[in-house]
């Protein structure tokens, strides 16, 4: 009776550890969450970046002129370490990403044969 026991208080914490693990994707999505403000390589303006925690990022976009903006909705998700965006014409962009300033800067590096809204974009996060 004592080793069924303990064998199945073992197996009970086997399988409460596994459970309880951190979803790591999810635990990297949260960093973007929040508003950030920055630029794009070809193109004048402030980028503004607002990434929510239901999978959704509203750009508000510089269209050449400063004055002249677009307001972009998408989706996007974290994939084999890229962050991809997914619009609602199936336009789509991944890029490689780097967070710097204890998570407070972002840069997002395009990925060469995407769909590219930029090929560099930076961010500050905002408070």
């Amino acid at each position: 009776m004592n080793k069924h026991l303990i064998t199945f208080g073992i197996v009970t914490l086997l399988i409460c550890v596994g459970f309880s693990g951190c979803d790591e994707s999810q635990s990297e999505k949260s960093k973007f969450y929040g508003t950030w403000e920055g630029g794009i390589s070809n193109s004048t303006g402030i980028l503004t970046m607002t990434f929510y925690n239901n999978g959704t990022i509203k750009w508000i976009y510089p269209m050449g002129v400063v004055t002249n903006y677009s307001i972009i909705w998408m989706n996007y998700d974290i994939t084999n370490g890229k962050l991809c965006f997914q619009s609602k014409s199936d336009d789509s962009a991944c890029y490689n990403y780097k967070f710097s300033d204890s998570n407070t800067y972002l840069e997002l590096f395009h990925i060469p044969k995407t769909y590219s809204y930029g090929s560099y974009i930076y961010g500050a996060k905002q408070q």
